[in-house]
C-alpha cells in the first residue's frame, strides 16, 4: 500500500495489505475525535434502521438543517447541507462558470481538484513556518494585493490543515471585506469544534461575502457517514442548492446529526479536556526525539523532521509495517518531504506511536 501523499485515513487498505483485522490499524493519519461518537449513537442508529430504509429521506435533510441552523445560531436558509463538507467543495466553482480562485496554502488539497474539475483557474497564496503556516501581519501586504486581482473565490482554512494554527480573526475580517468587493470568501472550519471560541459564524450577517464550511464527522467520529454544512448569506446557498441533486445525504447521516446534536453537551465537555491535555503531552514528546512540533488549536500537530531523520514517506512506510498509518504531508504546498502530521489520540495510543518513533528516530533527549 502506497501511504505517500493523497489522503490519509487508508485503514482498510493497510489491514488488507497486511492480512489484518482493521481494528489493529492504528491511524493517526485521519483527525477524528479519539473518543469517537456520543455516547448512544451507534444503538439509535440500529433502533431506527429498519423503519428509515424504507423510506426516502428528506431531499434536502430539511429536519437536520432546522436543528443545525438552531445549533449554529443562523437561519435555516443561510445553511446549506452537505454529502460531507467535501461535496460542497466541489459545489462551491458551480457559482460561475471558469472563474478564478486563490487558496491560502498549505491546504486542504479537495479545493484546488474541485476547481480544477470546473476548469478554474487557480493561484495560490503560500503561508511559511514564521507565521505557522497561515496568515499572519506578515503577509498581510502581499495577500492583499492579491486580492485586488479580483478572485471570485478565495479559500482560507480556519484552523489551518494541516498546520492547526488560526488567522488572527482581525485578518479575516480585512481579507472579507477585501474579497467581497470582488467575490467570495471560503472559510474552511472543518476542524472549528476543537476551538469553537474561534468559530466565526456569527458574522455572516455582517460579511456577506463570507461562506463558511463546516464538518459533522470529525468531530463526532462518523467519517463512513460523511456529513457536512455550508452557512452563508441567502443568495450563495440559493444559488448552490439548484446544483446539488435531491438526496444527496442519507437518512443514516441525517438522523446521526441529529442525535449529535442533542447529545453534545457533555461530549464537547470529555473532548476539550482530553485534546487539550493529550495534545500537549504528545507535543512535548515529539519533541523530545528531536522533531520540530508546530502550535496546535485542532486535534492535529504538524511535525517536521530534522536534516539528519529520514524523510516523512521512509517513516511512514516503516511505521506502517507496525500497523501505525501518520500522515505524510509532502503534497503539501509549501511544505515538503519532511512533514507529517499526527492525530490526537487516546494516551495508550499516542504512547504507543511514540514508541514506534522511538525505534525509528533513536533515545529521545533528555528533558
Amino acid at each position: 500500500m502506497s501511504v505517500k501523499n493523497g489522503h490519509g485515513g487508508k485503514v482498510q487498505a493497510l489491514a488488507a495489505e497486511r492480512g489484518v483485522d482493521p481494528a489493529q490499524v492504528l491511524d493517526f493519519s485521519a483527525s477524528i475525535n479519539p473518543l469517537g461518537p456520543p455516547e448512544g449513537l451507534a444503538e439509535a442508529l440500529k433502533q431506527g434502521l429498519e423503519s428509515w430504509i424504507r423510506h426516502y429521506p428528506p431531499a434536502g435533510a430539511e429536519y437536520f438543517q432546522e436543528d443545525l441552523a438552531n445549533k449554529l445560531g443562523v437561519d435555516p436558509y443561510n445553511v446549506m447541507i452537505g454529502n460531507g463538507s467535501t461535496e460542497l467543495i466541489h459545489l462551491l466553482p458551480r457559482l460561475k462558470p471558469r472563474g478564478r480562485a486563490l487558496i491560502v496554502e498549505p491546504a486542504f488539497s479537495e479545493y484546488r481538484a474541485g476547481l480544477a474539475a470546473c476548469g478554474w483557474w487557480a493561484d495560490d497564496h503560500i503561508c511559511g513556518e514564521d507565521s505557522l503556516f497561515v496568515p499572519d501581519e506578515s503577509d498581510r501586504e502581499a495577500l492583499l494585493g492579491k486580492l485586488k486581482k479580483g478572485y471570485d473565490l478565495v479559500y482560507l482554512g480556519r484552523p489551518g490543515n494541516p498546520g492547526g494554527a488560526a488567522t488572527p480573526l482581525e485578518m479575516v475580517q480585512e481579507l472579507a471585506r477585501a474579497q467581497g468587493k470582488h467575490g467570495f470568501l471560503v472559510l474552511d472550519q472543518a476542524f472549528i469544534d476543537f476551538c469553537p471560541q474561534e468559530s466565526l459564524l456569527k458574522f455572516i450577517p455582517e460579511h456577506p461575502a463570507l461562506i463558511i464550511l463546516g464538518s459533522l464527522t470529525k468531530y463526532y467520529a462518523m467519517p463512513g457517514l460523511r456529513l457536512g454544512f455550508l452557512a452563508a448569506s441567502s443568495d450563495p446557498v440559493g444559488r448552490l442548492g439548484r446544483f446539488q441533486p435531491p438526496w444527496s445525504v442519507n437518512i443514516m447521516a441525517q438522523e446521526a446529526g441529529r442525535f449529535c446534536l442533542e447529545h453534545d453537551r457533555l461530549h464537547a465537555q470529555r473532548t476539550a479536556e482530553l485534546i487539550a491535555r493529550e495534545r500537549e503531552v504528545l507535543s512535548r514528546e515529539l519533541s523530545r526525539l528531536g522533531l520540530t512540533v508546530f502550535p496546535s488549536r485542532a486535534n492535529y500537530l504538524l511535525v517536521r523532521l530534522g536534516p539528519d531523520q529520514p524523510r516523512a514517506e521512509e517513516l511512514a512506510g516503516a511505521l506502517a509495517q507496525d500497523l501505525i498509518l501518520i500522515r505524510d504531508c509532502a503534497n503539501y504546498r509549501g511544505l515538503g518531504e519532511r512533514y507529517f502530521r499526527v492525530s490526537v489520540r487516546m494516551p495508550g495510543e499516542n504512547e504507543r506511536l511514540l514508541a514506534a518513533l522511538k525505534k525509528q528516530l533513536g533515545e529521545p533527549r533528555p528533558n
